[in-house]
């Protein structure tokens, strides 16, 4: 999917989680595994992930996401002030977590690690 425009429309009836992060963040590289292994588990029942990244280099970002076997698509916020992705949608700094329902609607924000699962859980049973 890797660049292809990408909607949140495309994943109506879905439950999306978007995932704010950076390679250079961290606490985002240590998330990942978390991710990877919730993505692996729900990805059959319509649980996608989206990231946002951070980073400014389209390269590096995609060696990094393909050595961690991230198979989920990843959009560039090198955009900065109010037409950047995270400003519009992070209050704080990353990580940063938006879970969306089928429904298109917020199913949680920022989710502690150990109410990551469950807020999918939840938004999938819906």
């Amino acid at each position: 999917m890797r660049g292809r425009m990408i909607a949140l429309d495309d994943y109506r009836g879905k439950v999306v989680l978007l995932q704010f992060w950076a390679t250079w963040c961290p606490p985002c590289v240590q998330s990942i595994p978390e991710i990877r292994s919730l993505y692996n588990r729900y990805h059959a029942r319509d649980f996608e992930v989206v990231g946002i990244s951070g980073d400014e280099d389209k390269k590096a970002l995609d060696s990094f996401t393909q050595k961690h076997r991230m198979k989920w698509p990843q959009i560039v916020d090198s955009e900065t002030g109010p037409r950047s992705l995270s400003d519009s949608y992070v209050a704080g700094g990353i990580p940063y977590l938006l879970l969306i329902g089928k429904d298109g609607n917020l199913a949680a924000v920022n989710p502690a690690k150990n109410q990551l699962e469950k807020a999918i859980q939840m938004a999938l049973a819906k």
